[in-house]
């Protein structure tokens, strides 16, 4: 019933933004507020919404927007590792960001955050971010992460875990974009990258690719957060080829149980803590 009222209210403010932009940004800003209990503000600047609550922002696609979403991405995220300043953070497949202020923001000034992420509009969204919340520790990639280096066409899905490769001509298709797929160790190569505390990896059913593209394990990465993808239809089996190659290559692993009720997507996330 929730859903259906928010698809409806999504849907009704998506109609008024096609007639009146100022309208529209009323009515996100009264309705989330009212819904999710807390003053939210919204804006929007021709390609994206932007919203704001306290001291926190994100840039995203959406038409309504709940910050609840924003704590639970980091209870799942921080389930089996706790940034502390310094930090080298690599956030792959960082979608439009909700958890980059939170990285940023624990590894201080002299950490870095890496968000690797191959969607163009994306990208986009993650850099109006930095903008916004002033994030000098933040560096943007946009690069798909792979056993190799190549040239890919990518699906550019409304919804990102239906992202896909595409194997055919699509010159000027707009529902497709075109990007460099470099491996983990080439990263790690070209950015002089000595210490790594912590992967997180979120890259819609090729989570063993970019392990493929990490062979040298050097420098080995101390903590993983690895999301798999079984659960999409058709499912791309990924969650015991990555819980064995954590094994395998002496971590610890673990597994998300903050909560009572699991979102499907939350089961199949490993966590691996290196052993040395």
């Amino acid at each position: 019933m929730k859903n259906n009222l928010r698809n409806i209210i999504v849907f009704f403010i998506n109609f008024i933004l096609k007639i009146n932009v100022n309208l529209a940004v009323f009515l996100s800003t009264s309705i989330s507020t009212l819904l999710y209990k807390q003053k939210i503000i919204s804006n929007f600047d021709g390609e994206d919404w932007i919203y704001t609550w306290g001291k926190s922002s994100i840039v995203t696609d959406q038409t309504l927007y709940s910050p609840k979403a924003v704590e639970r991405l980091k209870s799942l995220f921080f389930f089996d590792y706790h940034p502390t300043h310094n930090d080298i953070i690599f956030n792959i497949g960082a979608d439009n960001g909700l958890e980059i202020e939170t990285f940023c923001e624990k590894v201080g000034p002299h950490g870095k955050v890496y968000a690797i992420e191959p969607n163009p509009d994306c990208c986009r969204r993650l850099k109006k971010l930095q903008q916004i919340l002033n994030l000098n520790n933040l560096v943007i990639l946009q690069y798909a992460i792979g056993e190799n280096e190549e040239d890919l066409i990518l699906s550019n899905s409304e919804n990102s875990i239906e992202s896909q490769i595409i194997n055919e001509d699509v010159t000027n298709n707009k529902e497709h974009f075109k990007v460099n797929q470099i491996s983990f160790d080439k990263i790690i190569k070209q950015y002089e990258i000595k210490k790594i505390d912590y992967v997180k990896v979120n890259i819609e059913g090729y989570e063993t690719n970019f392990l493929e593209g990490y062979r040298y394990l050097q420098p080995k990465v101390k903590n993983f957060c690895i999301g798999c993808h079984d659960f999409l239809s058709p499912p791309k089996k990924t969650f015991d080829t990555v819980k064995s190659w954590l094994i395998k290559n002496d971590y610890q692993i673990n597994f998300y149980k903050n909560y009572k009720k699991l979102e499907i997507f939350e089961k199949y996330y490993i966590y691996g803590k290196s052993k040395t």
